[in-house]
């Protein structure tokens, strides 16, 4: 059961309506934002691929995420998200790419739910890469579906600015 379908169903709408195409790169998350925006119906005509890189080879090999990158700043920071959806974006030309990567937990300790979420966007009104930090709580799942969430309110916010 999809929790977020009203979002889902606008994004997919006014998406469409603007011709506006989307692709994931997802860590943490697992899926979890593709598999929400394919619950949709019209999905088709809107998200190109959802990748899921969880390890840093995936990361490289998939996204084209720097080993650099990687060895200096980690797989759960800033540079890296931004890598990530700027990879999925340019491989996928796409419109949008959204990249997720964190902690879910809860073998993390103290960073459980610790991430990040990206955006990649590619338009003639906004050609930028913007992220922002979050640290929810709750267990595993619960921080997992409330990036999901974030990550699907904001993709709803910048389909409306486009």
């Amino acid at each position: 059961m999809n929790n977020f379908l009203n979002i889902t169903d606008e994004i997919i709408k006014i998406a469409t309506k603007k011709n506006i195409t989307i692709s994931t790169a997802e860590s943490f998350t697992g899926g979890f934002i593709t598999k929400s925006i394919t619950d949709s119906s019209g999905s088709s005509n809107v998200l190109v691929a959802g990748i899921v890189a969880y390890t840093l080879f995936a990361k490289e090999k998939f996204l084209g995420v720097k080993k650099g990158t990687l060895d200096k700043y980690t797989a759960v920071s800033k540079e890296t998200v931004c890598e990530m959806c700027e990879g999925v974006q340019a491989y996928t030309n796409s419109t949008i790419g959204i990249a997720t990567t964190g902690f879910a937990g809860p073998n993390d300790g103290e960073n459980n739910g610790y991430c990040y979420i990206g955006f990649c966007i590619k338009s003639p009104k906004i050609d930028k890469t913007i992220h922002k930090e979050f640290h929810f709580t709750g267990d595993r799942n619960r921080v997992r579906l409330k990036a999901t969430e974030v990550a699907l309110r904001k993709t709803l916010e910048i389909i409306k600015e486009i």
